[in-house]
This record gives structure tokens, sequence and C-alpha cells, in this order.
């Protein structure tokens, strides 16, 4: 591993414990700094700021986690994501909290849509109803995995997912999609 991403790993763990114990939107970068007994220099040379860190722990923990997995597979790539977030659940109910600009959510919700965008291309042929469905399912697909991380801790990851797997996109492909608007 390079010396820059030894440093961000550090950086990564020290938010990570901290989570754990404080919200989010307390914890300023000296406390991470502290924790992990670096400088602030250190830290602005690697981030802009704690959202971007964040950011920086999900694409690359999931990266780990999704880079064996093709892209055609997007429900096998949707639950090893799931079992991911499940093994880590006190730190990601945690970082899901955050909305708005520069917030996990936001990222998990664009690298969602990928995700059911591919799902979808083959049975949604019209671009603008693809898209919609896309957003009303990546939004609500994020919903339904905090609430499973929230309340849900007995439902393993395959079976939640398997449950998702029933709730839209199967009924949608059932049905004839709509044209126009």
């Amino acid at each position: 591993m390079a010396e820059s991403n030894i440093t961000k790993a550090a950086l990564a763990g020290a938010l990570k414990e901290l989570m754990i114990s404080m919200p989010f939107k307390k914890i300023t970068v000296n406390n991470i700094c502290s924790k992990c007994n670096m400088s602030r220099a250190t830290f602005y040379y690697h981030f802009l700021d704690k959202y971007e860190l964040l950011t920086w722990i999900f694409s690359t923990e999931t990266a780990r986690v999704l880079k064996r997995l093709p892209k055609a597979k997007t429900w096998r790539r949707i639950e090893k994501l799931c079992e991911y977030l499940y093994e880590n659940r006190e730190f990601y109910v945690s970082a899901l909290e955050l909305d708005g600009q520069n917030s996990l959510r936001e990222y998990f919700r664009g690298w969602l849509k990928k995700q059911m965008y591919h799902l979808l291309k083959d049975v949604i042929h019209d671009k603008i109803n693809r898209e919609l469905y896309t957003d009303y399912c990546s939004a609500g697909v994020i919903y339904t995995i905090e609430e499973w991380l929230k309340h849900y801790p007995r439902l393993a990851p395959a079976d939640f997912v398997q449950r998702l797997k029933m709730i839209d996109p199967n009924v949608y492909i059932k049905r004839k999609a709509p044209t126009g608007l």
C-alpha cells in the first residue's frame, strides 16, 4: 500500500472509531487528527474536509468488496454491498444520517443509480422513463437499506436483498413499460 493510502487509511480508521461514539456533525478535523496522531496539515494534504474523507472510506472500501464482481451481476453487487454495510452497520447507520451536498447518502445515491440504470437498461427502453424509474428505485432502495440497518439487524443481507428484489424492478419488469409522458 502506498504511503499516501496508509495515511488515508489511518485517518479513515480514526473517523470510523469516532463516529461510533459521537455524531459526525460534532466531529472536527482536530478530533480525527488527534485520534491518529497526525497534523491538520497532513489531513488537508489528503482531504478537503471530513465529508471527502467519509466518501473516500465508502468508495475505497466498497471498491475492495466489489472489485471481483462483473458489472453485469447487479443484484450480486448489491448483495455484496449489503453484506459489507451489515458488517459495518454501526458506522454506516451514523454516516447515512447525513444528508445534503457532499454527504455519503448523496454519493451512495449516485453509485446506486448507476447500478439500477444498468439493471433496467434492457427492460425499460424509453430513456426518460428509465431515468425516472432509476431515480425512484435508487431513493427507495437507499431508504430501505437505511431502515434495514437500523431496525432489522437479525435479517441477513442475502435475505434482505431477496426481499428487495421482489419490491420494485421485478414487479415493474412483469408489466410493459409505459412510453412517453
